[in-house]
């Protein structure tokens, strides 16, 4: 297989000389997410709150450097860690599913309730509508485990479970319009 690259200045992935596009960015074309709505505040606390939890998990993390903003959301996490018993396996790894031509970097992956779990970390209020077609591609490349995403709030945390089929068959079809539009 070819190189897999991602630039993260301009969020574009390629394989070999080939652009390929993100599961976000599919979503974006076929108008299933709505960037109106997020704020830059936003978008950079869970920027920061993924790093954190990736650092956590790999040996690098100071959590005395957190700053008092991402603090609430990351202990919301170890709290996660404590209770469920979140066997980490990995996270933040790239996953191409080259069938259907997309590309994307999935947050967590490990054993939840001993079972084989896709875990998409969000900060906020609410988990957006779309996390279960996003749930779905990432499960579609890592051979279908279950998919859930951990919701971090300042107070606390959950986690919402994904089972309905369907998401992989819009996902499925969202990434073939824009593969068609994109002439590939």
């Amino acid at each position: 297989m070819d190189q897999i690259k991602f630039d993260a200045e301009t969020h574009t992935y390629t394989v070999g000389d080939r652009v390929v596009p993100s599961v976000t960015q599919i979503l974006q074309e076929v108008g299933i997410i709505d960037t109106r709505w997020y704020t830059d505040e936003a978008r950079i606390r869970g920027t920061y709150v993924h790093e954190a939890i990736h650092l956590h998990h790999n040996g690098g993390l100071n959590y005395d450097s957190l700053d008092a903003v991402i603090k609430p959301y990351f202990d919301a996490y170890l709290k996660f860690l404590k209770i469920t018993k979140f066997e980490y396996i990995d996270g933040e790894e790239i996953v191409y599913h080259e069938a259907r031509n997309y590309i994307g970097t999935y947050d967590l992956h490990g054993r939840y309730n001993n079972l084989n779990t896709l875990l998409d970390i969000k900060t906020g209020t609410s988990a957006p509508k779309w996390a279960g077609l996003q749930t779905a591609a990432y499960a579609d490349c890592l051979g279908m485990p279950m998919r859930k995403v951990l919701l971090l709030k300042v107070n606390g945390w959950s986690v919402i479970s994904y089972k309905d089929y369907r998401d992989y068959t819009v996902f499925q079809s969202a990434a073939a319009v824009v593969n068609w539009k994109r002439g590939r």
